[in-house]
């Protein structure tokens, strides 16, 4: 009765922690390096334990505890489905992820039916942060509707309890049946060791008066005084609660020795109070365990306490009969209001309710019911006819009545198909309560949910399962399905190879954006019959996502087979395609991958393309790649970069160097360019070309721009306070096209000035010819509020980009730099010189000061001084410093003459 009553506790809520703890069941160690980068790329904070057999798996589970479960589908002598049931058996409610190369449609099916929360394609990880973040929140939402559903069950046994002691109140007008029942039935419904109610004389000493009939010794005790009521009279006569969980040892002696003689180690003490009138009380021993007495027991005992103090002073007013109708009426009151509440609650709960009477008819269906079914209460409800009108079918009706016989426990969660008022089939899942229930003419009740999207979104699952919707080509799990089992077959004949082919659309974004999303997905179709046309019979085309395409050729004699395929796919897709009145020319880019003799894996082929084909990319699209190990190497080195990068710009281990920049003629030393190197804790001081092009990519490159400005500025206060009677030096800093495409850069760099306190006469931007001309609107206005502010800007490697003669008149531009690649092989007979004395001639006639980077050569600088050429700068003067060498140069007032 107690576990009716308040149920077993419910598994807390996974608080969310600094860290997530993660058990990785994975014996393929590169796809568990792989699952941990992504988890860090995402900037999870997280621990894990690794487990690769079924056996460590069960021991992890039992002994420590996770917050969320990421397994493979298929591993050495077991797969996911066995590590679900270690889960299961180990009680914990967390989160099951798949990450799987591949998952057919059967797998998929049973995985869902047996308690998967999601999967993730190994060559899709990136998606492992969000669907782990999904999964976390659907369990707490989970968890939430576990507690409601928990604490209204409560509340409604506790209800029906206290209604059944209040109608044995009102079945009898004898008081002493009256009070031996609630003692009788507290003593049951709270699994205690005694029950009993002590009432105080007229000289206020208590005795035990009525006593549970499950009590031990129950004769000797009736009667006595009890020694713990008489120490707590004075509390309990001004209404309170005495709880003792244990016996303290602080105590007077005399409890001590009455709780060791009667083996008391915990009570419960509620007094009967009327009016204020202190009557007594009803106390609870408990012998076998200390016990921490709930909120919920507490009230309940409290709530029957106050309903025998009023059937003890009804006792008084017997022979008053006005006095007694009075009193039951106020009582028939309360508990129809109770009822009220009861039923109000049930109407409206958010989800469905609805209870079996003992007749076997419907006796309860609230609000929600008849929303999700479109049958009304008085449709239903006391109808013998009601079962037919939700389960017309009178075999499926046979199977649910059979179904419910064969379970024959007390608690039942099933799911069965609802027939509405208006001829829809909906699912429902229920979750039903029977026999031995507590409220008086019910055999069962339940709660329930619509499950129809869930099921028709598994049906559409297995439907679409295999195949892409848009070009009626095989999806990616197909495609891994078919490659997983070619792989099978090419093991073991041992003489039929095969290659996967990884196409990407060059440029596909643009068609999307100029044309719509409708003229790209016909694209995607016509590209999709013109692949169908490149192919042999028994191969395998797939659309493996977006605009990416995979081919499967089996039987292959080597990679020359491949490479006439890639030929004849670029050959076709050089015709043009006509889309709403447009003609427009495609090309795709392909990456080629061969097994190999460790090739076990499908999706590791898949990816080893993939990489190829990225490599394609790289090297100028429209063409293919044939992988080769360093490629996967590669990839993942630059992954690795790309963490430590983001740790050490939290480390602060990013150092600023100082690159003298000099007059040619007179060879004064004119300022400085700020450049930054990564002092990395292993490899050592690394420079900007091993990591800037990562940083780019990763959106990096603007918190180091910032950081770099703001260093710069400052070290260069520093040296205008230190060498305050020296000419004035101007610092150089350079800024990304990401970076200089920011709203908020003048914003950022007036903030810099004014921390730092330096004049923007004294900073030059350098900038490149690509970051302007990408938005040349607003370079130009970012261009005008640095002049503004008597900021250079200094048009970095001039020559190598756009090198417009109508940007230069459109933008305020200060300097020219001319690349180092024009500077190095220079000399009068070379390209490279009549490039230079251009730039420089260029300079002149706009009056824009030109500087040349990269000199080398004494020859060289020569050169450009006899061109005309005002600054330069390179290893003939000085290799990047650092700060303390910069400050001696300074010092000494070096002069640079040939």
């Amino acid at each position: 009765m107690l576990q009716q009553l308040f149920g077993e506790p419910l598994a807390p809520e996974v608080k969310p922690s600094e860290a997530l703890r993660l058990l990785i069941v994975e014996h393929v160690s590169e796809d568990l390096e792989l699952m941990l980068l992504t988890l860090e790329s995402a900037g999870i904070s997280f621990t894990y334990d690794n487990a690769d057999t079924l056996a460590k798996c069960q021991q992890l589970l039992l002994t420590n505890c996770y917050d969320v479960v990421l397994s493979d589908y298929r591993l050495p002598q077991f797969n996911a489905i066995a590590v679900l049931t270690a889960l299961k058996q180990s009680k914990q409610d967390i989160p099951f992820i798949l990450v799987t190369g591949t998952l057919g449609e059967e797998a998929a099916v049973a995985s869902i039916k047996a308690g998967v929360t999601d999967y993730v394609l190994k060559d899709r990880l990136f998606r492992l942060p969000s669907v782990l973040e999904r999964g976390l929140k659907e369990f707490a939402l989970r968890r939430q509707q576990q507690a409601t559903t928990h604490k209204i069950q409560q509340q409604i046994l506790r209800e029906a309890l206290l209604s059944r002691i209040v109608q044995a109140m009102r079945g009898t007008l004898i008081l002493d049946e009256i009070l031996q029942i609630t003692v009788d039935r507290l003593h049951a419904a709270l699994s205690v060791d005694r029950s009993f109610i002590f009432l105080a004389d007229a000289n206020q000493r208590t005795h035990v008066s009525y006593l549970s009939q499950a009590t031990v010794d129950r004769l000797s005790l009736l009667n006595i005084e009890c020694p713990f009521c008489a120490h707590f009279q004075d509390r309990l006569a001004n209404g309170e609660i005495v709880v003792l969980a244990e016996i303290s040892n602080d105590l007077p002696q005399i409890l001590q020795q009455t709780s060791a003689q009667l083996a008391i180690r915990s009570l419960l003490i509620v007094p009967l109070l009327y009016q204020q009138t202190y009557i007594g009380g009803i106390a609870l021993h408990q012998s076998d365990r200390q016990r921490q007495w709930t909120e919920d027991e507490i009230s309940l005992v409290k709530s029957v306490a106050d309903q025998c103090a009023i059937a003890l002073h009804q006792s008084e007013l017997y022979n008053s009969a006005q006095a007694e109708l009075a009193e039951r009426k106020r009582i028939e009151h309360e508990l129809r209001q109770s009822e009220e509440r009861f039923r109000s609650a049930i109407e409206n709960m958010p989800v469905m309710m609805s209870a079996i009477n003992t007749s076997g008819n419907i006796s309860t269906w609230n609000q929600e019911c008849e929303r999700v079914t479109g049958f009304s209460a008085a449709e239903i409800v006391d109808n013998p006819e009601a079962f037919a009108l939700l389960y017309p079918d009178p075999i499926y009706r046979q199977q649910l009545l059979a179904a419910w016989a064969e379970r024959g426990n007390n608690y039942r969660e099933w799911e069965w198909e609802t027939t509405c008022k208006d001829g829809t089939v909906k699912t429902l899942s229920w979750s039903n309560i029977s026999e031995k229930f507590p409220i008086p003419h019910w055999m069962s009740w339940g709660v329930a949910v619509d499950v129809s999207p869930r099921i028709h979104a598994e049906k559409q699952l297995r439907v679409n399962a295999f195949y892409d919707r848009l070009t009626g080509l095989p999806n990616r799990a197909l495609f891994l399905d078919r490659l997983e089992h070619a792989l099978g077959r090419s093991q073991r004949q041992e003489q039929c190879p095969l290659a996967v082919l990884c196409l990407d659309i060059d440029r596909f974004k643009i068609v999307n954006d100029s044309l719509g999303h409708l003229a790209g997905d016909q694209l995607l179709c016509k590209i999709a019959r013109r692949l169908e046309n490149c192919i042999r019979i028994g191969d395998t085309i797939a659309r493996l996502s977006g605009d990416e395409f995979g081919i499967l050729l089996e039987d292959v004699t080597g990679i020359d087979t491949a490479i006439q395929i890639s030929d004849r796919i670029h050959q076709e897709l050089t015709l043009p395609m006509l889309l709403d009145g447009h003609e427009v020319f495609v090309s795709v880019s392909i990456g080629i991958a061969m097994t190999a003799k460790d090739t076990i894996r499908p999706e590791h082929l898949l990816r080893n393309a993939d990489t190829a084909m990225y490599k394609a990319k790289e090297h100028g699209r429209a063409r293919y790649e044939i992988f080769a190990t360093s490629m996967y190497t590669h990839a993942l080195d630059r992954l690795k970069v790309e963490n430590e990068l983001r740790r050490a710009i939290e480390r602060q281990e990013l150092v600023v160097y100082y690159q003298p920049i000099v007059a040619l003629t007179s060879g004064a030393l004119q300022g400085f360019e700020a450049l930054v190197r990564w002092q990395h804790p292993i490899r050592g001081l690394l420079s900007p070309s091993e990591f800037i092009p990562i940083a780019e990519e990763t959106g990096l490159i603007t918190g180091i721009d910032r950081w770099v400005l703001l260093q710069a500025c400052q070290q260069l206060k520093r040296w205008q306070q230190q060498f305050s009677s020296l000419p004035p030096l101007v610092m150089s800093v350079n800024l990304s096209a990401r970076q200089f495409s920011q709203p908020s850069l003048i914003e950022q760099i007036d903030q810099i000035l004014q921390i730092t306190s330096v004049r923007g006469n004294s900073l030059k931007i350098e900038v490149t010819e690509t970051a302007i001309i990408k938005k040349p609107e607003l370079a130009k206005i970012a261009l005008q509020q640095l002049r503004d502010r008597q900021i250079c800007v200094c048009l970095d490697d001039f020559g190598t980009g756009y090198s417009s003669l109508s940007y230069l008149h459109q933008f305020p531009v200060d300097t020219l730099k001319i690349d180092r690649s024009f500077i190095s092989s220079m000399d009068r007979e070379s390209g490279n010189y009549e490039i230079v004395r251009a730039i420089i001639n260029l300079g002149l006639n706009l009056a824009i000061d030109v500087i040349a980077e990269g000199i080398e050569t004494p020859s060289q600088k020569l050169l450009l001084t006899e061109l005309g050429c005002q600054s330069g700068q390179g290893y003939l003067f000085s290799r990047p410093m650092e700060p303390t060498v910069a400050a001696n140069l300074i010092a000494h007032q070096q002069y640079w003459v040939a």
